[in-house]
């Protein structure tokens, strides 16, 4: 009795001498959102309490989407925080599953659904420019961002907040033929929102910060429909365009040939129209050349003579002017003479009237 009480007396200075510790808890543990397609992204967001530098892990059922991760410390609030984005398996069957956090030895888990929504466009055949209607159900609770595409020519970017959708759409210009309006979902900017870096901020850029995901787009859903005259396919176009082009490709080959040769036959003619210019040029420059001299010796000869006619017509006029100094004398001589004669003439009358008389009176007389 007395070993015995010596032995609780020692067990019980043991445990007050250990120092009593906190172990790690998690606090808290949710999975945003709870419904998701197949492919589709889920927030994992927990507080965790004490933490004892252990690493978590994400398990879907039985398969680990991420391990190794760490807890950030917020000062603030004085806890740990593990938010993680992860992409539900594009395999996984449709229904309920478990998505877990592993800390150390610490479980938590939470259920999500996996549902596919469904589409149907009508009518089932349309032409290019006319309307078709969309018909999307089955999006109930799915917190996630998703495009809505015709091939691959973007629609629509919606969050749903219904279960329900109806979109109505015009046919862009697409070809003749059988055509698919294709649903995807891609990284969500809900989540991202509430996705927080190591300092206490929401990233608003996707991929998250802590969370890579090399496909951003996955097939949800798809229904297809038909376009009748549509427009040409490339191919087509190109094969139209093509023979379009060839006979004008000959037709430029051809005046490309022609030029050519007219540029050759122009090059030619003018070398020669210029090279017989040329000849003509110095042909005529040395017939002017000779004209010229001959000009020049028959005007010296004519200005000669025209000097000795202008010295013989001086003589002429001196030799003139004597003649008129000569004839002027002689009419005056002339009038002299005439005047003598006229007085000879009135005196001989003169004489004969008086012997006129004379004779007259003695008549009478007798």
């Amino acid at each position: 009795m007395r070993w015995a009480g010596i032995v609780l007396a020692i067990a019980l200075l043991l445990v007050l001498y250990i120092p009593i510790t906190n172990a790690m808890s998690i606090n808290y543990f949710q999975v945003i959102s709870e419904r998701v397609p197949p492919g589709g992204w889920v927030t994992v967001y927990a507080e965790i309490a004490d933490w004892d530098g252990s690493t978590c892990d994400i398990v879907f059922d039985n398969r680990i989407l991420e391990e190794g991760l760490y807890p950030v410390y917020y000062s603030d609030i004085k806890t740990f925080r593990l938010v993680y984005m992860v992409q539900v398996p594009q395999d996984s069957i449709l229904g309920m599953h478990t998505i877990k956090l592993k800390c150390g030895s610490l479980v938590e888990s939470a259920d999500i659904e996996v549902a596919r929504p469904s589409m149907r466009v009508t009518p089932s055949s349309v032409a290019v420019g006319q309307e078709i209607t969309v018909s999307i159900t089955g999006m109930r609770d799915m917190l996630q961002t998703f495009i809505l595409m015709i091939d691959d020519i973007p629609m629509m970017v919606f969050q749903p907040k219904l279960s329900n959708y109806t979109f109505t759409f015009t046919v862009p210009p697409l070809t003749s033929g059988n055509h698919t309006v294709n649903l995807y979902v891609t990284v969500d900017t809900f989540q991202n929102m509430v996705v927080a870096i190591e300092t206490g901020a929401p990233s608003l850029e996707p991929p998250l910060i802590r969370g890579y995901f090399p496909n951003r787009l996955v097939l949800v859903s798809s229904a297809k429909f038909h376009v009748a005259d549509g427009v040409p396919l490339s191919s087509e176009m190109q094969e139209a365009i093509q023979n379009s082009i060839s006979p004008i490709e000959s037709r430029l080959s051809n005046l490309e040939s022609q030029v050519d040769t007219m540029q050759v036959q122009l090059t030619n003619k003018i070398t020669n129209n210029v090279n017989m210019l040329v000849d003509k040029i110095v042909t005529v420059n040395l017939t002017l050349r000779s004209q010229l001299d001959n000009v020049n010796k028959t005007l010296s000869g004519k200005i000669s003579s025209a000097e000795n006619n202008i010295k013989s017509l001086q003589d002429d006029t001196a030799s003139l002017k004597d003649q008129i100094q000569a004839l002027k004398q002689a009419n005056q001589d002339l009038q002299s003479k005439l005047e003598n004669t006229t007085r000879f003439a009135y005196a001989a009358l003169a004489i004969g009237l008086i012997g006129i008389a004379i004779g007259a009176f003695g008549l009478r007389k007798s």
